[in-house]
């Protein structure tokens, strides 16, 4: 069985929820004088880090190491290329 919602209502769902998303995506952004301070750097990642639940942090921590894992092979494969293209002989 289908549940359709009234037109109205779902422009109204869109409508609230887009600006609140726009909202939200303003206040990750710190002010410039604020990014140059290390210490409220930390402070914002550290506020940030606990709005996650731990699922998603590691889910986060997953995602990173893939790419650190992904970075470290390529960055083998340039310096492997490298070698072999100034020693052709080898």
């Amino acid at each position: 069985m289908a549940c359709y919602l009234d037109p109205k209502s779902v422009l109204n769902f869109k409508r609230i929820f887009g600006e609140l998303n726009d909202l939200l995506i303003s206040l990750k952004k710190l002010p410039e004088e604020l990014v140059e301070n290390e210490y409220i750097c930390q402070a914002a990642e550290l506020c940030e880090e606990a709005g996650f639940t731990p699922e998603e942090l590691a889910a986060y921590e997953a995602n990173w190491d893939w790419i650190r894992v992904e970075k470290t092979i390529r960055e083998g494969t340039l310096a492997k290329g490298r070698y072999f293209f100034k020693n052709p002989s080898i």
